[in-house]
């Protein structure tokens, strides 16, 4: 890796995670940033919702998990209850 990481404005692949398609800027200028802003935003977004959906999906399991024995179990207790 032969990196000089004392330039100015220079877009490298990222030295750890270039293999899944990472870039980094070398100290970016205020301009170099304004241009890249839209594109760290839409990844921002992105993020947030992919870990929206990965929770979402986490607390459904676990609404499965407890809330189907739980109902499962309040029909039985009802059945006993009215002997229907």
């Amino acid at each position: 890796m032969n990196y000089d990481f004392t330039e100015v404005d220079k877009i490298i692949l990222h030295p750890v995670y270039a293999w899944m398609g990472w870039f980094s800027v070398l100290n970016p200028s205020i301009e170099t940033f304004e241009t890249l802003k839209t594109f760290i935003e839409e990844a921002y977004g992105f993020s947030k919702e992919k870990f929206s959906k990965k929770q979402h999906r986490k607390f459904r399991g676990i609404e499965n998990k407890i809330l189907t024995p739980l109902f499962l179990f309040l029909v039985f207790a009802f059945v006993e209850i009215t002997g229907t």
